[in-house]
């Protein structure tokens, strides 16, 4: 048995609690990892709120929060190739089985082992923020030189499309609260103080290409 934290019916946050559950068996194509950190993102009350097809795995209650994680493989199903027991994963949780415990399972497909030099706090921030990234610029194949204005760059998506945009020679300006100025500039942004300014801004930047990513 192991803690979970989750929610035994739809509704606010007062329906959160700490429960008890049996560690759950990896199937076919998946792994039982002890989580280590797990992601917090604004998707998680809107799983407690109601059901999103797709996403909750069709689990009776009660349910375990959490879309991410990283930590230790602990066993394998069949049919798993390229993780190992005892390896630091991190990786998605999208079939409803939830990061919030003290183990969980993930699809080996959605899985990775952690970078060497790269902490699993960070990896655990990086399966919902950095696909979502990456699969918007992929989508646009902006070339080198164009100009990408990200509206509301200093949350996890956001940071994580600047620091991808520069490692494709784009430029990126950015628009947030002064409060996340020094954070985007850390990560070469030119930083605006909202919307309204920065499209002037990119407007006057010059560049061959401009785009927005709307991500506020």
């Amino acid at each position: 048995m192991g803690k979970a934290w989750g929610f035994g019916r739809y509704g606010g946050p007062e329906v959160q609690e700490f429960f008890d559950r049996p560690d759950p068996v990896p199937g076919r194509g998946e792994v039982l990892i002890r989580v280590d950190v797990a992601g917090v993102n604004p998707l998680d009350h809107v799983l407690r709120s109601g059901p999103v097809s797709g996403l909750d795995g069709g689990r009776p209650f009660p349910r375990v929060l959490g879309m991410e994680a990283a930590g230790t493989v602990l066993a394998r199903g069949e049919d798993v190739d390229g993780l190992e027991v005892g390896d630091a994963v991190f990786g998605f949780a999208l079939t409803g089985g939830g990061t919030y415990a003290e183990t969980t399972v993930l699809s080996a497909a959605n899985t990775a082992r952690i970078p060497a030099g790269l902490s699993a706090t960070v990896a655990a921030t990086l399966p919902v923020a950095g696909t979502t990234a990456v699969d918007a610029l992929d989508q646009l194949g902006l070339p080198a030189g164009a100009t990408v204005l990200v509206n509301g760059v200093g949350g996890g998506v956001g940071l994580a499309v600047a620091r991808l945009a520069a490692g494709r020679e784009l430029r990126v300006i950015g628009t947030g609260s002064a409060a996340k100025r020094e954070r985007a500039e850390a990560v070469g942004v030119r930083f605006v103080d909202y919307a309204p300014a920065a499209l002037a801004a990119v407007e006057n930047g010059h560049a061959s290409g401009k785009v927005v990513i709307e991500v506020a």
